[in-house]
C-alpha cells in the first residue's frame, strides 16, 4: 500500500489534557523523527509500498508494518479522537485514518492487540470509507462516501 496522508488530530485525555494540547507520541514502525514536535497541528507521514496494518485471513495473512504516529493513553481516560485525513490516494488499497488499539498488557507490542482501524481506503478506483475490526483475524468492511 503506498500512503500519503495529512492528518490533524485531537486526541483528548480527562483530566490529564486538554482539547488541541499535544500529548507525548511515539513513532510506530517509524524513525522516531517521525513524531512531530506539535501533534495539534497538521503533520504529514509518507508510507512506503507494501505496507499495512491486517491479521491472519485463511491465507495466514498477517502485516502491522505500516508508519503511524501515536500515544499510549489509560482506556479510563479516554474521551475522544477526532482526525482529518487527506492524501493523493490512487493505488489499489491505498489508505490513510486511525488507528484505536488495546494492548493485552500496559506498554505490549500492539502486533498482538484487539485494534480497530477506521478512515479512507482506496478501492476499485475510488476513495471508500474503510473499517477493519481485529481480534484473532481481521474483518474488512468498505462503505461509499
Amino acid at each position: 500500500i503506498n500512503q500519503v496522508s495529512t492528518l490533524t488530530r485531537n486526541l483528548t485525555e480527562k483530566q490529564h489534557k486538554p482539547p488541541n494540547m499535544s500529548l507525548n507520541c511515539e513513532a510506530i514502525n517509524a524513525s522516531s523523527s517521525t513524531v512531530p514536535s506539535d501533534t495539534t497541528k497538521p503533520f504529514t507521514i509518507s508510507t512506503p509500498p507494501k505496507t499495512d496494518i491486517w491479521r491472519r485471513t485463511a491465507r495466514g495473512d498477517m502485516e502491522f508494518n505500516a508508519p503511524g504516529i501515536g500515544a499510549r493513553i489509560p482506556v479510563s481516560t479516554f474521551t475522544s479522537l477526532s482526525a482529518t485525513v487527506s492524501g493523493p490516494w490512487k493505488t489499489q488499497f491505498d489508505q490513510g485514518g486511525i488507528l484505536i488499539a488495546f494492548p493485552k498488557t500496559p506498554g505490549a507490542d500492539l502486533h498482538d492487540s484487539q485494534w480497530i482501524k477506521a478512515g479512507i481506503e482506496f478501492f476499485n478506483g475510488e476513495p471508500k470509507l474503510g473499517v477493519v475490526g481485529t481480534d484473532r483475524f481481521s474483518d474488512w468492511s468498505l462503505c461509499p462516501m
